[in-house]
């Protein structure tokens, strides 16, 4: 490229980087509204969040580079010819190929990038992005307990905790065990964690009680 050329391809690269970045965020909220439910009700942090929105990255990437190049081509040719700056090209006797070449070679690397990511980047971030998904689905500790809310996730069974430590502890737990409608027990401890185990997870209960109803309708308490 000579040098008027460079200065076109100059105007068209920030352009299309901008242009790039806005619809990628606007993809990528549109793709995060729909993981709300899942990982806020989980109990999920804001890094976890984020983080499996910007895996989502490279496939939206793929989707909306043609459609960036293809604004940020017409938005900076349209100013450079409204500048009569191309004017002058076609006035020193360039062929359109010529005033051409630099939108052209900007969508030839385009191109490659999208093959490479669509080849390599995109499928370990999808990849990665669901095992992120199924340990969150399959976290027991999140979908059964949730600080400060009585939660119901499975029938006949209700978890209370009034505070949950960063190190995953449990803290002034009630745990209502109504499964079997004439032997409902109550679970009553200080702290607690979950253990998961090869049959599955468990709460292993610290200083508490379990009051279960008895026969005669008393209560005993252990």
């Amino acid at each position: 490229m000579n040098k008027l050329q460079r200065y076109y391809f100059g105007q068209l690269v920030p352009v299309f980087l901008l242009i790039m970045v806005g619809l990628t965020l606007i993809a990528l909220l549109t793709q995060s509204l729909s993981q709300l439910d899942l990982l806020f009700e989980r109990g999920q942090s804001a890094a976890t969040f984020l983080g499996i929105s910007l895996l989502a990255t490279p496939q939206i990437m793929a989707i909306v580079m043609p459609v960036g190049l293809f604004a940020a081509v017409s938005w900076t040719y349209g100013r450079l010819h409204q500048d009569n700056e191309i004017i002058v090209a076609y006035g020193a006797g360039w062929t359109l190929w010529r005033v051409a070449e630099p939108a052209f070679r900007l969508a030839a690397m385009g191109a490659v990038a999208a093959l490479a990511v669509n080849l390599f980047v995109q499928p370990l971030a999808l990849r990665e992005m669901r095992e992120r998904l199924f340990e969150i689905r399959a976290d027991f500790a999140s979908s059964m307990v949730r600080e400060g809310e009585f939660r119901s996730t499975v029938d006949g069974l209700m978890v209370f905790a009034r505070r949950i430590d960063r190190d995953g502890t449990l803290n002034g737990l009630i745990i209502s065990d109504t499964k079997s409608a004439s032997n409902p027990v109550v679970y009553v401890a200080q702290r607690g964690t979950i253990a998961k185990l090869e049959t599955g997870p468990v709460i292993v209960l610290q200083e508490g009680s379990v009051q279960r109803k008895i026969e005669n309708g008393e209560i005993d308490l252990i």
